[in-house]
């Protein structure tokens, strides 16, 4: 189940997207490339993920680290994550009660826990 990491350059914005989140995208991977810098939303995702290795869906991390709440697209920075290899997919799926979906239950991965530590030291 281990998603083969892909540079964030593979995953900016969708082709339905906006011109202006396709710059918005792009702006954000020029300026952070891959990695996790503390104080941003992929840093308080991967510590909610670290902080529950059994794994969690991308809501309930959200939740975890404070970003569930209108504007926050979380479930980009949990697939950012995933993508890095800090994540991986565990094959359970847990319902969105907000939405009544059924969402993946990731979980960190060693090299995620790496990053999660070099992010708080």
């Amino acid at each position: 189940m281990n998603a083969e990491p892909l540079s964030l350059l593979d995953h900016l914005a969708r082709l339905t997207d906006p011109p202006t989140s396709k710059r918005a995208a792009t702006s954000i991977r020029d300026r952070e490339g891959d990695t996790i810098r503390p104080g941003t939303h992929r840093a308080a995702m991967l510590a909610a993920y670290a902080a529950t290795p059994d794994g969690l869906a991308d809501h309930e991390a959200a939740q975890v680290a404070g970003l569930y709440r209108a504007h926050v697209c979380y479930w980009h920075r949990a697939t950012d994550l995933l993508h890095l290899g800090y994540l991986e997919e565990t094959g359970r799926t847990v319902v969105n009660p907000d939405t009544g979906r059924a969402r993946r239950v990731l979980r960190i991965t060693d090299t995620g826990r790496d990053a999660a530590q070099a992010v708080t030291e």
